[in-house]
Order: C-alpha cells, then structure tokens, then sequence
C-alpha cells in the first residue's frame, strides 16, 4: 500500500506569502526606476538621444552642452550654422561646451575680478552649445515659457555658463532657461568679398547672429522635450548681448519666432546693435587678409587660430582693424535697429528694456525715447527700469553688468558682501523677469505694479535695495547685514553710518537736522548705540546730537564747539588716536586724520575691508582746514592704514554712490599737495570762496579748496 503524504497547510500558505513578496519586491524596484526615469527621462531631440542631470533645485534637471548645430569647423568655417549632426547612444549632458574662441582674460582687470577669477573656460571652434535648465523634462504637455539668454562681451568675449548665469532660480518658477554659446570676434563676424559671393544670399558678416537664430528655430522644434512651449519664446540678453535681441527681433528672418523681448543695457533707438554697411565692412576683412597674403577661401579657411591670432597682433600694431560685430547686409539685417522701430517694422511684441546707474554712457534718454516711439506707432510702450544699486566692497557703482547676478539669482557666488537686502531684491527682479517671460506682463505676485513708460506715465521702475527707515529727513539703507548708510536731505546729502556689533553699536555723525534721530536707530538696531563724530561741522553734528547724551570727538575740534555745536546740552568726551571701539566680534580703530579740519577722525572696520572718513578727504572735493604739510602726514598716515587692514575703500561725508577714497586717491592727494608746496602747480581762485578757501587746484582726478595763507 503506497502512502501519499501530503504537505500542511502552513507550508504551503508561507512560500505563498515569500513568493508574493518577492512579486511586490519587484514591482517597487520597477516602480522606482519608473519614478527616477520620469524626473529625468532620456529624451530624444535633433541628433539622438540625450540625459539631464539634477541640480541642488528639487525637480530641476540641467541639460549642459547640447549641440543645437554642426561644428562650424574646416569647410564650414565662416559659413550659416548647418544641422546637427547624429551621435549614438544616450549623451549625459553633464559638461557645458567649449566657449567660442576668445582672448584669454587679463587678471587684475575690473571684470576679470567680477566675473571671470575661476579661470578662462574651455574655448574651440567647435562651440555652437546650449544649456537648458527646466522642471518638466520629458513632459511635453506642460508648455512652459522658454526664455532664452544671450551673453554680452563686445561681441568678442563670453559663453552662457559663467559663473553669474544659472537657470535654477527660473526653472522652479515655471520659466525654461536656455542659455547658449555663438561665434565671436574674428570667426562670428568676419565680412569679405569672397565669403559674400559664395554664400547663396550673398552676404557675409553676421555669423553670429545666424548662429542665434539657429539656435531659436532649435527651440522651436525641440524645446517640447523638455516641457517647453515653442509658441512662448522670450529672448534676452545685455550688453552685445542686447545687441543680438535688437538685430533679432529687427530681422525678416526671425519674423513669427520670438513673442517677446528683453534689452538689457543695449539702448534704444541710438543703441549698440547694427551700423556698419555690408560693403564698408568686406572691405575691412579683405584689407585684414589681403596684408597677410590670404588671398582665397580655401587659404583663410586653412589658417590656424594661432595663424589668425598672430596676424590679428600685426594688424593692431599696424593700426589695422577688422569689424567684429553685426552689419546691415539686406538679408538677416535691413536697417539698424533704430531704423527698424522708426519705420514701424519692429514685431508689435511686448517689450522690457533698461540700464544701469554707472552704464557705458547714459542711455536712459535713448531707452525713453524708444517706448515713446512704441506708443506713438499705437503700442502700449515698453516696460522700462533703471538698475540702481551701488555694488558693495567698492566704488564701481551700478556698473555695466552689475544686475547680471541679481537677474539670475547668484549673488551668493560673487565676491561682494552682499546682504539681505541684496537677496530681497534679487527675488524681486527674478519675480518680474518671469513674469514677463510667462505673460508679457512683469506684474502679479503682489509685487509693486509696474507700469509701461509712456507720455502720461513717463516713470522708470528703479531697483535698488529698500530702505530700511525713510522720512522726509533721512533715508537708511544697508551696506552689508551690519551697516548702514543715512543719507540726510538738507546740505549736500549729508551721511551717516550705522555700525552694528554683537555687543553694541556705533552711529558715525549724526547730520544736519534729523528728529528723533536716537529713536529711528533703535529701530534699525537693538544694541545699545553710541555716537561719535568724524569732526565738528552743522552737516555732522547738527541739532541731532542733542538726542545722544554722549558725543565722542577729537580733542583738535574741541575749538569748533562753540561756534559749531553750541547747543549742545550733553557731555563731550574725547577719542584716542590708535585706540580700538570693541563692538563685540567687530573691532573698529579710531585713526585721526587732520585735513578738512584740525580734529577729523576716520573709523576703520579692522576686518571688512572699508572706513568711514567723514570729510577728511573730501567728499570728491576737499576743503582743507589744515596746511599742506599736515595733509601729506595725514594721507601717509592714512595710506599705511588701508595697507595694513587691506581697506579698499574709505566711506565719505557725503556718499553720492560712487565717491569713496581709494588707496590710489589717497596717493594722488599727496602728489598733489607736494606739487602744490613746490610751486609746480598753482592755485587758481576758487569761484566761491567757502570757509574762506580762497584758492582752488585740481589734478590726477583730485580737486583741492585751500587758504593761500595756511599754505604759507
């Protein structure tokens, strides 16, 4: 008899339940990688397949280094932009391309410190690239706004991945950010006969923008991919970048491509885009090869960067030039841009455009003529601003460039001492940027209303950091997260500095005429606050000083008290030359420096890099209450100080948002002032005669009020 056994229950229910976990197992593995694919899906564009990689921004990819044309090498060399050409495989587009070819920066320069102190960038030939920052990859029903960015540099210098540029800050507001490279200088612009007669369209010249606008019609048919919305283009750029949007937006061939417009310190009707005719501009690139003996295509198109370089160095030291920017060549341009707006040829498409405090020239004039004339043609005008916050750490004011880090929301990789303030306005610019490039409008997120420049509403929209007090007598304003500036109303805007410590602070003058002076302090600060005084003068130490119990001042102005500070009802204590204010964590020297009067003191921030000197070295304009003799001490003086703290920059009197002393100034008020005690230079009569300096001398960008008998 045969026994058939059978397995229990038990047995048979448990490798149930292990094999339906390892089926639940597997689902979740798959399930994962279905997630992970979907945040950062391979996508498949012109040229084959490609992958992103994430950045610090949750649901941001980065795609850096797409080709969105062939290299324009060999035979393609001063030629339109062609077609991609196909790779195989998946590109992981985790490396930005080479910039175009340029020269390298100069170090030490003003925008090599700004911008470009990691080094010169990869540079090629080979450099049609873009980089494309979006939060719906592989998501084509989304149709986000795409706004793509072009970089300024003369037309000669640059690339889309410098270090003030990113597209984190757009992309998690719903903006697609491209940015890209194009050709420069010598191989973006080059015009010449024998180029105009091959090319199909008879034109030469405008590499680069062709380049441009390749890369827009590549947006147009791929930017779906990523999320994008072909139909809601914005291009922007500043500067030479600027430039391009003019050209672009004036072309015939762009027509129907672009749905709105950002110009960023390009001007306006007289701006920096097109100029030089097709014809005067063959005839500089022939001139330029000719007088190297390159005679044909096919020798210009053999000719090493290095060959091209070495006959660029012979031509300048020739006085010889070539044209490296865009010309009217009747084809991609058909006037300069002013012309373009004048005829009312301009696409009837939204426009922001706007410019620096310190800008190269003053464009604001320009700019408001050109959204007069949009509303004269029956537009509605352009949305205008003026960028005006002075940058701290130096005197370079709102420079050209200086939004760059603002607009792209990466102040924290700049190596200014940028502050809250700083970074609340920053939000603010990056908040109307988008809007603009979503609905045409900057407007909404309750942001102050904005509204287009036109005859009745003739206003700019100004950026600068806010205020952080303001009446009718003084304005306060950050310098960094510690300091800050007062700028009274009623004798050449008079200035006061607020210095914070962890244990205590100090207020540096106390201006003409301000009320309630100590309690608008305590607003800003909540230590307790001690006033001191660079010397005694009624823009210094005016009535406000009867808010304070306590004035510290140099025993030298103590003879300045009676006719200066009579009402003054508090107790005057004295500073020591050398002696140290401990704020707690911030260490301040007093350092007497006698020049506009016997008793002028400067404060030095021991740490950060600037002082505070009153008027001891004028404020642009120095009225001298001392002699000569004692001025050249004090600015020796003075010199050795900035040179031990590393001070770059010494706060004046009357701050106008340019005006500090530099190390340089300092140097040049005492050739000066030598040159004035040796006879070398002689003073002329001083138009006003204020304080009795009867005698004027102006030289080396120094200007000096004396008394021709303190002198002797």
């Amino acid at each position: 008899m045969t026994c058939q056994c059978r397995r229990p229950d038990s047995v048979d229910k448990t490798k149930k339940f292990i094999y339906m976990l390892k089926i639940l197992h597997a689902f979740f593995v798959l399930l994962l990688a279905s997630c992970s694919s979907n945040t950062n899906p391979v996508l498949t564009i012109e040229g084959g397949k490609i992958q992103g990689v994430e950045t610090s921004t949750e649901g941001v990819i980065v795609y850096k280094g797409i080709p969105y044309a062939a290299p324009p090498v060999g035979d393609l060399r001063w030629r339109e932009p062609q077609p991609v050409l196909s790779w195989e495989g998946v590109k992981i587009a985790s490396t930005f391309g080479p910039a175009a070819v340029q020269n390298d920066q100069t170090p030490g320069s003003f925008y090599h410190k700004e911008f470009f102190a990691a080094g010169d960038p990869d540079r090629s030939e080979d450099c049609l690239f873009l980089n494309i920052w979006t939060p719906a990859a592989g998501n084509p029903n989304k149709k986000l706004p795409v706004a793509m960015w072009t970089h300024g540099g003369a037309y000669t210098q640059g690339f889309g991945h410098e270090i003030e540029f990113d597209g984190e800050r757009w992309a998690e507001r719903g903006v697609i950010l491209v940015t890209i490279n194009y050709r420069l200088g010598i191989y973006g612009f080059l015009a010449h006969p024998l180029l105009s007669a091959e090319s199909p369209n008879r034109v030469s010249g405008n590499y680069g923008i062709f380049d441009q606008l390749a890369a827009i019609r590549w947006i147009k048919r791929n930017i779906s991919q990523f999320g994008g919305d072909p139909d809601n283009l914005t291009i922007f750029g500043q500067s030479a970048g600027a430039g391009s949007v003019q050209a672009l937006v004036a072309s015939p061939l762009s027509a129907g491509l672009i749905q709105k417009a950002i110009i960023q310190s390009g001007g306006g009707l007289r701006g920096l885009g097109l100029g030089s005719t097709l014809e005067n501009a063959e005839a500089s690139g022939q001139t330029f090869f000719d007088a190297a003996g390159l005679t044909t295509l096919e020798q210009m198109r053999a000719a090493t960067i290095e060959d091209i370089r070495k006959i660029q160095r012979e031509a300048m030291a020739e006085r010889r030039g070539v044209r490296t920017s865009p010309v009217i060549d009747g084809y991609l341009s058909t006037g300069s841009f002013s012309d373009i707006v004048i005829a009312d040829q301009l696409p009837k498409i939204p426009y922001m455009i706007g410019y620096t405090a310190d800008d190269m020239g003053n464009m604001g004039e320009s700019i408001r003529d050109f959204s007069l004339k949009l509303e004269e043609l029956g537009g509605s005008g352009a949305y205008c601003y003026l960028f005006a916050r002075p940058m701290p750490g130096d005197n370079a004011g709102a420079f050209h460039s200086a939004e760059l880090w603002y607009i792209f929301g990466t102040l924290d990789r700049a190596w200014r001492p940028f502050n809250e303030a700083d970074h609340r306005l920053s939000t603010k610019m990056i908040d109307y940027w988008t809007n603009f490039a979503k609905h045409g409008n900057p407007n909404g997120n309750s942001l102050p209303e904005w509204k287009p420049y036109t005859a009745a509403h003739s206003e700019l929209m100004i950026f600068n950091i806010e205020d952080v007090f303001k009446n009718d007598e003084v304005v306060f304003r950050p310098i960094d997260n510690k300091t800050w500036i007062g700028t009274g109303n009623l004798m050449f805007n008079e200035s006061l500095y607020l210095l914070e410590g962890n244990d205590r602070a100090i207020l540096i003058d106390a201006g003409t005429r301000i009320a309630d002076l100590d309690k608008i302090v305590t607003s800003i600060t909540s230590k307790p606050v001690t006033l001191v005084a660079t010397h005694v003068h009624p823009d210094h130490t005016g009535s406000a000083v009867n808010c304070f119990p306590v004035i510290y001042i140099a025993p030298g102005d103590t003879v300045n008290i009676p006719f200066m500070m009579a009402d003054y009802r508090g107790e005057v204590r004295f500073l020591k030359d050398g002696e140290i204010i401990d704020l707690g964590g911030r260490q301040i020297e007093v350092v007497f420096t006698p020049a506009h009067t016997p008793g002028s003191v400067t404060f030095v921030d021991t740490k950060a890099g600037y002082g505070f000197s009153g008027d001891s070295f004028g404020s642009g304009n120095l009225l001298l209450g001392v002699d000569f003799s004692t001025l050249i001490a004090t600015c020796e003086k003075m010199e050795a100080t900035m040179k031990k703290y590393n001070i770059s920059q010494l706060y004046p009197g009357h701050f106008m948002g340019r005006n500090t002393e530099t190390p340089q100034r300092i140097r040049d008020m005492i050739t000066l002032s030598r040159d004035v005690m040796s006879g070398k230079v002689k003073g002329e009569p001083n138009p006003n005669g204020m304080m009795g300096l009867n005698l004027v001398v102006s030289d080396y960008g120094v200007r000096i009020n004396y008394n021709e008998q303190k002198m002797k």
